[in-house]
């Protein structure tokens, strides 16, 4: 009898060992064990199994009797510490509600008030643009509607007018469109008869004319750019004198000279009225404006420039061998006509 328990505890293991491999199939348990037909047995091996289970998880508690204690003390520890935690917690979250409500909410009412203050203070910088454009523009129709025109006069209150353009874009408020309309058309007015008159004045040598129309341009505060577009034009006609090689040469040379003497005399006048000239409101002198552009001298700088162009039109005649001899032969003579002019 104690032979059959010893090999029923062994037949015991071996099932729960079976049980407990990773790839047990229960299906193919039950199939194998129908297809032997002793069920009564398997029965009885499957009880044994569990009573050795049974007696093995007894054995084990015991064993583990005060580790298990030692857990459950530990257990009630930790859950003294996670409600002390969770308290920690709740007053965490409460400093956190206090911060927000003593802190964030003034800040938001803050930055919302200066924000507010942002727009008013643009609305007011915009409404004040906009009563001086106004007085501006009505000073600059008084201006171009007298009886006598005084441009210089007109052209500084033009000047004001396009710097507050540039800097506010006043020309997309609607109520404004027309008014800056009318005033481009003024500006384009004012700066095409300016230009009409230092031409004019330059090529007759009317200086009241000159003196006006350099007032204009001084308060466009675009005198240079003016002056060096009237030079360009003075320089494009001693460009276009023809100067053919040939039995004609020293006639046109002449023709060449005298029209070069006429516009540096022409430039020459126009510069003395320059270094002479000072803004009456601001007492700045019309020659620190050319100086600002690194020249010191109209004259000096046209004729560098008319230098350049006889230097083109001397070389383009001399490419012609024939008359290269001819010419430097003729140097003398050539130089004569130069000191005569």
């Amino acid at each position: 009898q104690g032979s059959r328990s010893i090999s029923g505890c062994a037949m015991a293991r071996g099932l729960l060992d079976n049980f407990r491999k990773p790839d047990f199939n229960v299906a193919a348990f039950v199939r194998d064990a129908g297809a032997h037909g002793d069920t009564s047995r398997l029965s009885q091996q499957l009880q044994d199994a569990a009573a050795t289970l049974e007696e093995d998880l007894r054995r084990e508690i015991a064993a583990c009797h005060e580790e298990l204690l030692l857990c459950a003390s530990s257990i009630n520890d930790l859950d003294g510490q996670l409600g002390e935690a969770h308290d920690i917690v709740g007053a965490l979250k409460a400093s956190v509600l206090r911060v927000r409500g003593d802190v964030l909410v003034p800040f938001q009412d803050i930055k919302w008030k200066v924000e507010l203050l942002e727009r008013m203070q643009a609305v007011n910088v915009l409404i004040r643009r906009v009563v001086r454009f106004l007085w501006d523009a009505r000073k600059l129709r008084s201006q171009m509607d007298a009886p006598g025109k005084d441009f210089s006069k007109a052209a500084h209150t033009l000047h004001e007018l396009e710097l507050l353009l540039q800097e506010t874009g006043l020309d997309k408020v609607d109520i404004l469109r027309a008014e800056v309309l009318w005033i481009r058309d003024v500006s384009a007015k004012v700066r095409r008869q300016s230009e009409e008159d230092l031409r004019s004045g330059v090529r007759q040598g009317n200086h009241i004319g000159l003196s006006v129309a350099l007032q204009v341009f001084f308060n466009l505060q675009c005198l240079w750019p003016q002056l060096k577009k009237l030079l360009a034009e003075l320089l494009e006609e001693v460009r276009q004198a023809p100067l053919p090689a040939g039995a004609g040469f020293h006639q046109a040379l002449e023709v060449n000279l005298q029209v070069l003497v006429g516009q540096t005399q022409r430039v020459h006048a126009l510069d003395e009225i320059i270094q002479a000239k000072a803004d009456p409101v601001t007492h700045k002198s019309f020659q620190s404006v050319l100086e600002a552009s690194n020249v010191n001298s109209l004259t000096s700088h046209f004729w560098a420039e008319a230098v350049g162009v006889f230097k083109a039109k001397f070389a383009k005649v001399c490419q012609d061998r024939a008359f290269r001899a001819k010419a430097v032969s003729d140097c003398p003579k050539v130089l004569q006509n130069l000191v005569t002019a």
